[in-house]
C-alpha cells in the first residue's frame, strides 16, 4: 500500500541534487555485538511500526507518494569489521543515497573489539531529529527484546499539530503567522558574518568536528538557552555592527496531546536576536528573557503552516521547483546567522540498551555551501555532544576551531562569563 508524501517531503525531494547529503544518523556506540540476523529482525520490526521505512519515494505531477520498496530488506543491514571506527563512520555518513531508488533507512553495525558501534541512518526528507529519536527508541527497544514505550504510530501528517491546539491558541496562531511571514525582512538588519572558512574542496561531501562538554547552567536556563546564548556571543565576536542572530529548530511534538513516537518531520524554526552590546555582556540572562518570550507565541508552529496553507493546494511538480528556489536563495545568500539543531538527551530513548551503551550522539543533516556553521546538540548521560557540521565550502581546520569555540563559550557562558 503506497502512502502519501508531506508537503515538506516534497519540497525536500525537490532539494536532493542540491542537498546530497540531507541525513541524519544515531551513533550508538554498545560494549556488545549484534549479528546480522538481529539486526534483519529489527528493522522488519522498525518497518512495521513505521511503514514509510519500507517505502521509496515517488514523484508526481500533482501528489508525490511513498510506495513499497521491492527489495531485499537485508540489503539495507550491513556488519562490518573495522579497525577505526570513526573513519568508518565517515565513509558511510558520505555514501550516496536516492530516495526514489531505495528506502529511507540503512542500519550498519561496525564491529570493533568486544562491541562496536551501531549507525541508524535515517533521510531528513522522512524524519526530523526527533523523528530519528523516536525511530531509535523503538530499535532500541526492538533489540532488547521489550515493547517500545512510547509506542510508535504511523501518522505522519502535520495536521495532527494544528488539531492538538487550543481555541485560546488560535488568535496567538494567526498573530504570529503574520510574524512570521515578516521574519526575512526583519532578518535584512543582521548583519553577514565574517567567517574565516577557510580553502575547503568544493565538493558535497560531509565533513564534522565534534566539541564534548558538560555544560553548567544557571537556575533558570534551559541547554537550549546556553547553546543559543554560546553562539550569540560568536556571531557577536564576528559581526561588524548591527544586531546578531541564531535560527534554532522547534520540535513541535511538544503541542501535541499523545506522546506517541512519530517519524516524520515535525521541526519548526525560529530566530533570536540580541544587540551586539547585550550578546557581549549578560548574553545568558538576555537570550533566556528572549526564548522565554518567543515561547509564548507558539514558536515554530508558524515556520511550518505557514508554507501548508501557502503551498498546500499546489502540485507537488510545482512545489519541488518553488522550494529549490527558495532553499537555495536562503542557503546561499540569505544566510546570516548560525543554524542550531537542539534534539535533546537520548537517555530515555536507549534505555532500553541498558548499560551495554557507552556513548550516543546524532550527526547531519549537512547543508551543501551554507555559508554559516550547522550544529546539531545531543545529550546522554549528562554529557553534551556539539557536532559542527559542513560541506566542501568549510575546510577542516574552519571545522575544528569552531567546534573547540563553541565548547569553550558553552562553558564561560554557563559559568556567566563575559566578553
Amino acid at each position: 500500500m503506497s502512502l502519501p508524501a508531506e508537503l515538506v517531503e516534497a519540497v525536500f525531494s525537490g532539494l536532493e541534487p542540491e542537498l546530497p547529503h540531507f541525513h541524519l544518523h544515531l551513533l550508538v556506540d554498545l560494549d556488545r555485538r549484534l549479528d546480522l540476523p538481529v539486526l534483519e529482525r529489527a528493522l522488519v520490526g522498525l518497518v512495521d511500526a513505521f511503514p514509510v521505512l519500507g517505502c521509496r519515494y515517488r514523484r508526481g505531477w500533482w501528489r508525490d507518494r511513498w510506495v513499497p520498496w521491492q527489495g531485499e530488506p537485508a540489503s539495507r543491514v550491513q556488519v562490518q569489521a573495522v579497525h577505526d571506527v570513526e573513519a568508518a563512520t565517515r565513509a558511510l555518513v558520505r555514501c550516496p543515497w536516492r530516495s526514489d531508488l531505495e528506502p529511507p533507512v540503512r542500519f550498519t553495525f561496525l564491529r570493533h573489539g568486544g562491541g562496536g558501534r551501531l549507525v541508524l541512518s535515517l533521510l531528513h526528507m522522512v524524519a526530523d531529529g526527533g523523528g530519528v529519536k523516536a525511530a531509535g527508541g523503538v530499535l532500541a527497544a526492538l533489540l532488547a527484546g521489550v515493547d517500545p514505550a512510547p509506542l510508535p504510530t504511523a501518522d505522519r501528517r502535520l495536521t495532527v499539530v494544528p488539531r492538538s491546539l487550543r481555541l485560546r491558541d488560535l488568535p496567538v496562531l494567526a498573530r504570529e503567522l503574520v510574524r512570521e511571514g515578516l521574519l526575512p525582512l526583519s532578518m535584512l538588519r543582521v548583519r553577514p558574518l565574517r567567517l574565516e572558512l577557510g580553502a575547503g574542496d568544493g565538493g558535497t561531501a560531509p565533513s564534522w568536528r565534534t566539541a564534548a562538554v558538560e555544560p553548567t547552567r544557571p537556575a533558570g536556563a534551559t541547554v537550549n538557552d546556553l547553546l543559543v546564548a554560546a553562539l550569540l556571543r560568536m556571531a557577536a565576536q564576528r559581526s561588524d555592527r548591527g544586531p546578531v542572530g541564531v535560527a534554532f529548530s522547534v520540535d513541535l511534538r511538544r503541542f501535541l496531546r499523545d506522546s506517541l513516537a512519530r517519524v516524520t518531520n515535525l521541526a519548526g524554526a525560529t530566530v533570536v536576536t540580541l544587540s551586539r552590546a547585550r550578546a557581549g555582556g549578560d548574553v545568558l540572562a538576555a537570550t533566556s528573557a528572549r526564548i522565554g518570550e518567543v515561547k509564548r507565541r507558539l514558536p515554530g508552529l508558524p515556520y511550518m503552516l505557514g508554507p501548508a496553507l501557502l503551498f498546500g493546494w499546489l502540485p507537488h511538480a510545482l512545489v519541488r521547483g518553488v522550494g529549490r528556489a527558495f532553499i537555495h536563495m536562503v542557503l546561499r545568500r540569505g544566510a546570516r546567522v548560525p543554524i542550531l539543531t537542539n534534539i535533546g538527551p537520548l537517555d530515555e530513548a536507549l534505555a532500553p540498551l541498558g548499560d551495554a551503551v557507552r556513548s550516543a550522539s546524532i550527526v547531519g543533516p549537512f547543508l551543501h555551501d551554507a555559508p554559516v556553521p550547522v550544529v546539531t546538540a545531543t545529550g546522554f548521560r549528562g554529557a553534551l555532544t556539539l557536532q559542527v557540521g559542513g560541506t566542501g565550502t568549510w575546510s577542516a581546520e574552519a571545522l575544528e576551531r569552531w567546534a573547540a569555540e563553541l565548547g569553550e563559550a558553552v562553558g564561560e557562558v554557563g559559568s556567566g562569563g563575559r566578553a
